[in-house]
C-alpha cells in the first residue's frame, strides 16, 4: 500500500519549480528561526476545546457524593503531560535566492505563501524535522502571530480580506482545462465515415470542374457545406455539453466549512476560506485546506488517499500537520488555514488531473452496443445500393459507345452508398443521450437534486424501493423540545422557564445540554425560528436550555473540558459523554451522558432527588419507562440525560457511562413534513416500496411512518438488534413486508441494501451520517443530505438531496425514467427515418439508376435526425403520468413492441406514399415525367415534411391520440419544428443546382405538405386500431404492495414504456367508459316508459344495467389508477 504515497509524493514534488531549492531552504529555515525557538511556544490545544479559561464558580448546589452513595465512585486516575523543547541551532548555511525572494514578498504579512507551503507539505520530508520547522517560526502560536489571526477567536468577519486574497489566493482549483471549440470541430472530423465523405466531395469536385469549368463545382462544394455544417453543430452542442458539466464541477467542489470568526462560530462556502482561518473540524468533514492542528478531541484523520495506508493518523503537537484532501475519522478539533487553492495538497493533485476522467453509463453503453448493429446495417444498405447502381450503370453502358464521363456516374454511386451509411449510423444516440442527461442533471439542480455521478439519472428510473432516513428527510429537522420528566418528579413538564425546574437540578441540566453538545444556534436576520448548525436533536435542547435562563454560549466559554476521556456521539453507541470540571468545585471531574432513552436509563443506577442522588427504584424506572413509551407513541423522539461524578480521572467510557445519575427524560418534536404523505403515495403508485431505517426508539418510528403513509396494516415493523439477530432465511422471508427499521445501526442499513439488491430489488437509500456512507455506495443511488449530511456521506453518494427533503427523490425519480424515456422516443424517430431512406435510396437507384435522394439532401436528412432530433425529444419535461406505471427493468430491451409497432407503421405508410410519388404521384400536380430533378425535388420535399410530422407524433411513447398534447410547453422542440420546416422551404426554393432542387409552385407545394400532414389521421386511426385490439385484456395493478414485483406480466409488454399514462390499462379504460355511456343510455332508455305489463321486465332489467354500470365504472377506476 506503500506505492501510491511514492508516486504521489514525486508528483507534489514536481508541481512547483522553487522545490528544486528545498535541501537549502530547510536548514536555512532552521537556522534563521532558531533564535525564536527559546519563544514561550504554550502547550498545543487547552483543556477546553477553545483553550483552558479560568473558571467560573456559581452558586447552585450541588448533588453531593460520598462514600455513603454508591453513585460516589473511585477511578484510577491518570496524568496527562508533555511539552516541546527548542531544537538546536543548525549551522546557518548561504540563503538562497528564492528564499530571499519569498521573504521580500511577503507584503503586509510577515509570511509568504511559499514559506506556508514548506512548512506544511506533504513529501518524503522526515515528519521531525518538519516539526522542527515549524517550531522554529514559534509553532502553531507564532504561524497566527504571522499571518494576524488569534487562535481563541479567529480572524475578524468583519474585514473585506482584500489584503489576504491578494496576497495568498483563493480557495479554488479552476476546474479542468475544456476543449476549445475549434478542438471539438478537429476532433469531430476524426470520424472515419466524413473522412472518406469528404475525400469523396474532393474527387467529384475535381472531376466536376475537368467537366464543366463553370457549373461543375456545385455538388462537390455542396457536400463539403453539409459536412462542415453536421460537424459544426456536433462541435457546438458538445462545447455546449462541456461548459454545463463544468459548471456542474464547480458546483460540487463547493462545500460548506464551520470557521470561528469574532470567537463565534460561523459557516461559509469552502470558497472563501482564508489563509489564517480557525477551521472547526468534525467527524465525516472533509478537510478543505492544508493547516495546523490548534486543538482537539482525539481528532484523526483519514490520510488514506495520499498515503495509501487505511489507518487513521491521529493529530497533535507532535504531529500538527493537517492535508486537503483528507477526511475526519474520529473525533473533533480545530486547526489554523496555511495553504488554499491550489497550493494545497488536494489542490496540487486536482491540478494534476488534466481532464476528468469520462466513463460511459450504463445506458451509453448499451446505446453504443445498438448503434454498433443498426451501423452494420446500414453498411449492407449502402453496399447493396451501390452493387445495384453498378449492375444497372453497366447495364446502361454497354448500350451506348464508351465516354470517360461514364466513370463519373461510378463516383456519383460511391458518394450516394457512403452517404447512406452517414444516414443510417445513428451518431445521435450518444449525443441524445448526453443531451438527456447534462439537461436532467441542470433541471435536478433547481429540483433540489444535485447528480454527481450521470448514471444516476438513467437508475433512479429503474428504482424499485427507497430506504429513508427519518429526520431531516421525512421530517422537517425543526425539532423542539415538548415535555420533559425531571429528576425524581412524578410530573410531566409541557411549559419551560426557569421556575419550572426545580433550583437543584437547573444547574446540571442546563450545564450538561451546554458542554455535552457540539451544535450551536443561529438566528439570522428577518427569520424568527432558529438555524441549528449541527445536530437538531442537540439544537433542540440548547433552545430548551435558553428557555430555561441559560445561554449556552457562557457555559461553554467559562467550562473546562477534558477532550481526550470525552466519547463524541456514534450510531453505534446511541450515547454521548463529555467529561469536563464542574463549575461548583464538588468534584474533580464531572461526565455528561445524551443518548437513546432506553440505553442511557439502562446506564443509570441513580437518580437525581432535593436530597440527593438515590438509588433508582424499579418505581422511578416504571414511570420513566411509561413516559418513553408514551412520547415515543406520540412520535416523539426521546432523550436521557445523566451525569455522575469522579473523584479521578476515569479512561475508558466503560467506567465514565456507569452508574449514572438521571436527570430528564426529553420528549423532543419533530413535525412530519407536510408534502411527504403524498410524494410516499405517488412512489407507491409508481411501484416502489418505501421503507423507514432510523436509528429512533421504535414506537416513535411507527408513529411517524403512519403519518407518512409508509406502514400498513400488514406491513412489518422491526427493531435493529432483532433484525441482526434473525437467520438468513428468516429475513429473506420478512424483507418483503418490511417497512420500518428502527433502532437501527449503520451496519443493519447495509446489511438490508445488500439483501435487497440480492433479492433482484433496484434500491436507493438515503443517509447523512459517515457511518452511512458504506450503505450509500453499496446501493444503486445513494441519496446524501446536503444540509445535514457530512462530506464523507457526499462523497460516498450519487445524487446531494440539497433540501434534505423526501419529495425531491420522487422528483428524481421522474426524471430517470424521462431520461429512458427521451431515448425511446429518439430511437423509435431515427429507426423510422433510417428505415424509409435506406428503402427510397435503394428502389429509386434500382429504378431509375441514381438516387432519388442526393448526398446532400441525405446529409441534411441526417442533420436534422441526428442533432435537430436529439436536441428536440432529449429536452422533453416528464409528465406527472410518468409515475403511474412501474418502473423499467434492466434488462429490458431498448425497443419494445409499442414502438417497433409505431415505426412499422411509419416505415409502410412513408415507403408507399413516397414510392407511389415517385413514379407516378407526381403527375397529380402535372408533372412531367422527363423533369427527373422536378420529380425528386417532390420526393425530397415530402420525405421532410414527413419527418416533422414524425417528429411530433415520436414524443408519444403511448396510444395517444393528440399528438399535439405537451408539445408547447417545450418551446425548443417547437422553435425546431419551426426550424426545419423554414430552412427546407428555402433549401427547395433557392437552393439549385446546390441541393438538387426546382422551386415548386404553389400547387406543388400544397400537394407536398397535404400529403404529409396526412400522416397525423394515418398514425392515429393505426393507434385507436391496437386500442380495439386491447380491449379484452385486464390490465394488472402496478400499485405495488409491501414486497412484491410491479412487472407488468408479457401480454402487456406491447405498452411497457407509457410516459403519458396511455397504457393498455388506461387503452382499457377507454373503452371502459364508452361501455359506461352505452349502459347509462340503456338505462336510461328503460327508465323512459313502457307499460304496465312490462314495468317488471323494465325493473329487473334496469337494474341489471345499474349493476353492469357500477362493474364497468369500478373497472374503469381501477384500471386508470393501475
Amino acid at each position: 500500500m506503500q506505492a501510491p504515497a511514492i508516486n504521489i509524493a514525486e508528483s507534489l514534488g514536481k508541481m512547483e519549480s522553487y522545490r528544486s531549492n528545498r535541501s537549502n531552504v530547510l536548514p536555512n529555515m532552521l537556522s534563521n528561526r532558531s533564535n525564536r525557538s527559546n519563544r514561550n511556544t504554550g502547550t498545543f490545544g487547552g483543556p477546553s476545546y477553545r483553550g483552558a479559561i479560568n473558571n467560573r464558580s456559581s452558586g447552585f448546589s450541588p448533588l453531593v457524593e460520598d462514600a455513603d452513595h454508591p453513585a460516589s465512585l473511585s477511578v484510577p486516575s491518570s496524568t496527562t503531560g508533555g511539552g516541546s523543547s527548542a531544537p538546536a541551532a543548525a549551522p546557518a548555511p548561504r540563503r538562497t535566492q528564492n528564499f530571499v525572494e519569498s521573504v521580500a514578498s511577503s507584503g503586509p504579512f510577515s509570511l509568504s505563501k511559499e514559506e506556508l507551503v514548506e512548512i506544511v507539505s506533504f513529501d518524503n520530508r522526515d515528519k521531525e524535522s518538519q516539526v522542527q520547522v515549524l517550531e522554529s517560526y514559534g509553532a502553531v502560536e507564532g504561524i497566527a502571530d504571522k499571518l494576524r489571526v488569534n487562535l481563541d477567536s479567529g480572524l475578524n468577519a468583519h474585514d473585506g480580506f482584500e489584503d489576504r486574497t491578494a496576497h495568498f489566493g483563493r480557495n479554488i482549483v479552476p476546474p479542468p482545462k475544456s476543449e476549445t471549440l475549434l478542438e471539438l470541430i478537429w476532433d469531430a472530423l476524426h470520424d472515419r465515415i466524413l473522412q472518406i465523405l469528404i475525400v469523396g466531395a474532393i474527387v467529384t469536385l475535381a472531376v466536376g470542374l475537368a467537366q464543366h469549368p463553370t457549373s461543375g463545382w456545385t455538388e462537390g462544394v455542396a457536400i463539403l457545406v453539409a459536412v462542415i455544417l453536421v460537424v459544426s453543430i456536433t462541435a457546438g452542442n458538445d462545447y455546449f455539453k462541456e461548459r454545463k458539466f463544468k459548471q456542474i464541477l464547480m458546483l460540487q467542489s463547493d462545500k460548506h466549512v464551520t470557521v470561528l470568526r469574532d470567537g463565534k462560530e460561523d459557516q461559509v462556502s469552502s470558497w472563501d476560506i482564508q489563509v489564517g482561518d480557525v477551521v472547526l473540524l468534525s467527524v465525516g468533514e472533509e478537510i478543505p485546506a492544508d493547516g495546523i492542528f490548534i486543538r482537539g478531541t482525539n481528532l484523526s484523520v483519514d490520510e488514506s488517499p495520499l498515503t495509501g495506508e487505511t489507518v487513521p493518523v491521529k493529530k497533535s503537537p507532535t504531529r500538527p500537520f493537517i492535508f486537503s484532501g483528507t477526511e475526519v475519522k474520529a473525533g473533533d478539533g480545530a486547526m489554523l488555514v496555511t495553504t488554499i487553492g491550489e497550493l494545497s495538497t488536494g489542490g496540487r493533485i486536482q491540478a494534476m488531473l488534466n481532464e476528468q476522467s469520462k466513463t460511459a453509463t450504463p445506458l451509453q453503453e448499451k446505446l453504443e452496443k445498438f448503434a454498433n448493429i443498426i451501423g452494420y446495417i446500414g453498411f449492407g444498405a449502402g453496399i447493396l445500393t451501390f452493387v445495384g447502381l453498378t449492375i444497372r450503370w453497366i447495364v446502361d453502358v454497354a448500350q451506348k459507345e464508351w465516354e470517360w464521363d461514364h466513370m463519373r456516374s461510378l463516383l456519383d454511386f460511391f458518394v450516394i452508398a457512403i452517404t447512406i451509411v452517414v444516414v443510417a449510423v445513428p451518431e445521435g444516440l450518444p449525443l441524445a443521450v448526453t443531451i438527456s442527461l447534462a439537461y436532467s442533471m441542470v433541471k435536478m439542480i433547481k429540483d433540489q437534486n444535485f447528480v454527481r455521478h450521470l448514471s444516476a439519472s438513467e437508475t433512479m428510473g429503474e428504482a424499485t424501493c427507497i430506504c429513508s432516513d427519518k429526520t431531516g428527510t421525512l421530517t422537517e429537522n425543526r425539532m423542539s423540545v415538548v415535555e420533559t420528566v425531571v429528576g425524581a418528579e412524578q410530573r410531566v413538564h409541557t411549559s419551560f422557564s426557569p421556575s419550572t425546574i426545580q433550583p437543584f437540578l437547573l444547574e446540571p441540566l442546563c450545564e450538561g445540554i451546554a458542554l455535552n453538545s457540539t451544535c450551536f444556534v443561529k438566528y439570522n436576520e428577518g427569520e424568527t425560528l432558529p438555524v441549528f448548525v449541527g445536530s437538531s436533536t442537540e439544537g433542540a435542547l440548547l433552545v430548551f436550555g435558553r428557555k430555561l435562563g441559560v445561554e449556552y454560549e457562557e457555559v461553554r466559554e467559562n467550562a473546562t473540558k477534558f477532550p481526550d476521556n470525552s466519547f463524541p456521539f456514534s450510531s453505534d453507541r446511541k450515547r454521548m459523554t463529555t467529561l469536563v470540571k464542574p463549575r461548583d468545585g464538588s468534584a474533580p471531574y464531572r461526565a455528561y451522558t445524551k443518548g437513546a432513552s432506553e440505553i442511557v436509563l439502562e446506564l443509570c443506577s441513580h437518580i437525581a432527588t432535593p436530597q440527593g442522588a438515590i438509588p433508582i427504584t424499579p418505581d422511578h424506572k416504571a414511570y420513566i419507562t411509561s413516559n418513553i413509551q408514551r412520547m415515543a407513541s406520540d412520535g416523539l423522539r426521546t432523550i436521557v440525560l445523566a451525569f455522575r461524578n469522579s473523584q479521578t480521572l476515569p479512561t475508558a467510557s466503560e467506567e465514565i457511562e456507569s452508574n449514572l445519575i438521571f436527570i430528564a427524560l426529553t420528549g423532543i418534536k419533530d413535525p412530519v413534513r407536510p408534502e411527504v404523505p403524498d410524494a410516499v403515495r405517488a412512489c407507491q403508485r409508481a411501484g416502489l416500496i418505501v421503507r423507514m431505517v432510523t436509528g429512533d426508539n421504535i414506537l416513535t418510528a411507527k408513529k411517524i411512518a403512519q403519518e407518512c403513509g409508509i406502514l400498513t396494516a400488514d406491513g412489518i415493523a422491526i427493531e435493529g438488534p432483532e433484525f441482526r439477530a434473525l437467520t438468513q432465511e428468516r429475513r429473506d422471508e420478512i424483507i418483503p413486508k418490511l417497512q420500518v427499521l428502527a433502532r437501527s445501526s449503520p451496519q443493519d442499513k447495509f446489511d438490508l441494501v445488500k439483501r435487497l439488491k440480492a433479492l433482484g430489488e433496484v434500491v436507493a437509500v438515503t443517509g447523512d451520517g459517515t457511518n452511512d456512507a458504506p450503505a450509500l455506495k453499496e446501493a444503486d443511488v445513494g441519496f446524501a443530505m446536503g444540509q445535514s449530511g457530512t462530506h464523507i456521506a457526499m462523497n460516498a453518494s450519487d445524487i446531494v438531496l440539497l433540501d434534505d427533503n423526501f419529495s425531491s427523490i420522487v422528483k428524481a425519480i421522474r426524471w430517470g425514467r424521462n431520461v429512458f424515456d427521451c431515448i425511446r422516443k429518439f430511437l423509435q424517430f431515427q429507426l423510422s427515418v433510417n428505415l424509409v431512406a435506406i428503402v427510397i435510396t435503394f428502389v429509386g437507384s434500382v429504378a431509375y439508376g441514381e438516387s432519388p435522394l442526393s448526398a446532400v439532401q441525405l446529409l441534411w436528412v441526417n442533420l436534422i435526425m441526428d442533432t435537430f432530433g436529439a436536441l428536440a425529444l432529449a429536452t422533453d419535461e416528464p409528465e406527472e403520468k410518468i409515475l403511474e406505471r412501474p418502473p423499467h427493468t434492466r434488462d429490458e430491451s431498448l425497443v419494445t413492441k409499442g414502438m417497433a409497432t409505431y415505426i412499422l407503421i411509419q416505415t409502410i405508410w412513408q415507403c408507399i406514399l413516397l414510392i407511389i410519388v415517385l413514379f407516378a404521384g407526381y403527375r397529380a400536380v402535372g408533372v412531367d415525367s422527363d423533369s427527373e430533378i422536378e420529380i425528386y425535388t417532390l420526393v425530397f420535399c415530402i420525405f421532410v415534411y414527413l419527418q416533422v410530422c414524425n417528429l411530433i407524433m415520436a414524443r408519444h411513447l403511448t396510444l395517444e391520440l393528440n399528438p399535439f398534447r405537451g408539445m408547447f410547453n417545450n418551446k425548443l422542440f417547437c422553435f425546431l419544428v419551426v426550424l426545419i420546416a423554414a430552412v427546407q422551404a428555402v433549401a427547395v426554393q433557392v437552393g439549385g443546382d446546390f441541393v438538387r432542387t426546382e422551386a415548386l409552385n404553389g400547387k406543388e407545394w400544397g400537394f407536398c405538405i397535404g400529403l404529409s400532414l396526412l400522416s397525423f389521421p394515418v398514425v392515429i386511426n393505426a393507434r385507436i386500431i391496437v386500442r380495439f385490439a386491447m380491449q379484452h385484456h385486464q390490465a394488472p395493478s402496478y400499485e405495488r404492495a409491501a414486497g412484491t414485483r410491479a412487472n407488468p406480466p408479457a401480454e402487456f409488454e406491447l405498452q411497457s414504456v407509457n410516459v403519458q399514462g396511455a397504457s393498455p390499462r388506461n387503452a382499457g379504460a377507454f373503452w371502459a367508459k364508452l361501455r359506461a355511456a352505452s349502459m347509462f343510455l340503456s338505462m336510461y332508455r328503460s327508465n323512459q316508459g313502457g307499460d304496465d305489463t312490462t314495468s317488471h321486465h323494465s325493473q329487473s332489467s334496469r337494474k341489471s344495467n345499474e349493476a353492469r354500470f357500477v362493474a364497468l365504472r369500478d373497472d374503469d377506476i381501477s384500471e386508470t389508477r393501475m
